[in-house]
């Protein structure tokens, strides 16, 4: 197929022809298709589907927790759903949100806790790592600070 590997996202294949541009986003088991020609996406798709047994669902709706709603002239992205499921998840759906910048210096935030006791059980606060630790909404960030060894503070809403 001669696609191009980005340097920069291993994730990214482009290819540049003379009807185009074609993009391609592979995580795992799921891939996106982009370009500037419909008949060079459909190319492409089709020689995939000769290639591999493949579900086609034809507009982007959901990709890697961001929910796309496509209207006239643009796209809209969004990680409200995702976000919700990460805060219930690790139990801080009554966390308080938190103006951003969230302390003018976070390396004295942190140290003030530094003899706050351990998390008996830290599991499922380090399971979060990995997981989008801020979120946004509007001019609020839900956030909590924490180190490789969480700290009850960390785990404390206000």
């Amino acid at each position: 197929l001669k696609f191009n590997r980005s340097r920069s996202d291993l994730c990214l294949y482009t290819k540049s022809e003379s009807a185009g541009l074609t993009f391609v986003i592979v995580w795992v088991d799921d891939i996106i298709v982009i370009g500037s020609n419909l008949n060079l996406v459909n190319q492409f798709k089709n020689s995939i589907k000769a290639k591999f047994k493949v579900k086609d669902h034809l507009q982007l709706k959901y990709f890697l927790g961001i929910e796309f709603q496509f209207t006239e002239g643009s796209v809209r992205m969004s990680q409200n759903e995702y976000c919700k499921s990460i805060l219930e998840r690790f139990s801080m759906t009554n966390c308080n949100p938190q103006d951003t910048p969230c302390v003018s210096n976070v390396f004295d935030e942190l140290r003030s806790h530094i003899n706050s006791p351990l998390l008996e059980n830290p599991t499922p606060l380090q399971g979060s790592s990995g997981l989008t630790t801020i979120f946004t909404a509007g001019n609020k960030t839900r956030h909590k600070l924490h180190n490789k060894c969480p700290r009850q503070t960390d785990v404390q809403t206000n």
